[in-house]
């Protein structure tokens, strides 16, 4: 809840104001609340439940915080990320979300403000990735099964990607499932994660592509 309200926070605005005013960085006000709002996400998301996971029976390791293992682990990590690489690259640009992606809503895209915005996606989808397939996901295998778990798992995923309207939260739902069941084979957030990464990324930067009004400059 501290995440997803942080936009309207009057020191996360007051802290983006400030990074505009500043001028030398070359970042608007509203792009530097969106990275506020990803750090916000990344603490709240990310490192509190870690935190938490360190006093948990296991620790870190039981809430899925490790390098991907077990068996067949080479497939499980390689062929879905090779598949939805793939699935982006063919995706027609005209399901791109241009009215939500990219959330910062700058029209020139030079290398710099590429590289911002990729760091903070990952930084973002880091503690994201392991509060839904690692802290809330591993601990419940043990008390509900594997089943129960997932379904409980995509159910909360896709209701916080209703704000994005139903179609984003319907192929949440389902996504959450294909995610849940790496994490599983893996025993490990860590593949979920990448592939969380690539489609947000693409999302990003492919609907630059698709504005009318947006470009890539050299």
């Amino acid at each position: 809840m501290v995440y997803y309200f942080s936009g309207s926070s009057g020191v996360l605005q007051s802290l983006a104001a400030r990074l505009a005013a500043a001028g030398s960085t070359g970042v608007s006000q509203q792009e530097a609340l969106v990275y506020a709002q990803k750090a916000v996400g990344f603490v709240t998301l990310g490192l509190i439940p870690a935190l938490v996971s360190l006093f948990l029976p296991g620790g870190l390791g039981a809430a899925g915080l490790m390098l991907p293992a077990g068996p067949n682990v080479f497939w499980w990590s390689l062929l879905p990320v090779v598949f939805f690489a793939l699935l982006v690259g063919v995706r027609p640009r005209r399901r791109v979300n241009t009215a939500f992606y990219p959330q910062v809503r700058q029209n020139r895209w030079d290398r710099r403000r590429v590289l911002r915005n990729s760091f903070f996606w990952c930084l973002y989808l880091a503690g994201y990735e392991f509060s839904f397939r690692g802290f809330l996901f591993f601990p419940l295998l043990q008390s509900m099964g594997l089943e129960a778990a997932i379904a409980l798992n995509c159910a909360l995923y896709a209701l916080a990607h209703l704000y994005k309207g139903s179609g984003e939260a319907f192929g949440a739902f389902f996504l959450g499932i294909v995610l849940c069941v790496i994490a599983w084979a893996t025993g490990s957030f860590v593949i979920p994660l990448i592939i969380h990464i690539i489609l947000a990324l693409s999302n990003d930067y492919a609907a630059v592509v698709a504005h009318p009004e947006m470009s890539f400059v050299s």
